[in-house]
């Protein structure tokens, strides 16, 4: 993919030195709206553990989520997978990326569009990276890919591996997902989507997520 759109809000203020930001990374199914989430963190005043009258917070939606960065349900490049497809800027509204969007993506691709994005908003180094669960695993890529950029880590719900049996019932979730018949390999339209394959997963995960570690 040569180009991709980046959705994030932020929060506060930069300093002139640049070196007062912090990125919040959030959980899968979330999105760069901080407040809607984590309300209770983040605020002006001392009450909160992101204080925006000294930070100025970042919140990135992932690559591959559908709610603002470049993600299967973008318009995809006229040209796309050409070898000029990058200097071709018409889309169309039919032509989704959908089950040809570039994957796998990883925490590691995640980290160099955001790093990029912030070094064109000027920061020039975090006081801290922090995030809940596929947020706290955002958080250890940016400390093993920029630590020198980095001030510190703040981890919650999360690990630096998954488990044979994480990486089991993820699959389970997405095999619930491909056995309903709406799934169609991934082709499928707005109109019929595939709800109930999606809800068997989502079901499996709430049992999971509250289960002993």
């Amino acid at each position: 993919m040569a180009r991709c759109t980046l959705a994030y809000t932020c929060y506060g203020e930069l300093n002139a030195a640049g070196d007062n930001a912090a990125i919040v990374g959030h959980s899968l199914t979330s999105n760069s709206n901080v407040h809607e989430w984590w309300a209770e963190m983040i605020g002006e005043g001392e009450r909160y553990a992101l204080d925006t009258t000294k930070l100025f917070v970042v919140c990135v939606n992932y690559l591959g989520s559908p709610y603002g960065s470049t993600s299967p349900v973008t318009p995809m490049p006229a040209g796309a997978g050409d070898a000029d497809g990058d200097d071709k800027a018409a889309v169309t509204e039919q032509a989704r990326y959908g089950a040809d969007f570039p994957a796998p993506v990883t925490m590691r691709d995640n980290v160099a569009a955001q790093y990029a994005l912030l070094r064109e908003l000027g920061v020039t180094r975090l006081r801290c990276v922090l995030g809940g669960s596929m947020g706290s695993m955002l958080a250890l890529e940016w400390a093993a890919c920029h630590p020198d950029f980095v001030g510190s880590v703040v981890m919650i719900a999360g690990c630096g591996r998954h488990t044979d049996w994480q990486i089991g019932i993820s699959e389970a979730h997405r095999q619930a997902i491909y056995a309903d018949h709406k799934w169609k390999g991934g082709r499928y339209g707005d109109d019929a989507p595939p709800n109930a394959g999606l809800a068997t997963a989502r079901m499996m995960a709430m049992l999971q997520y509250s289960a002993p570690a």
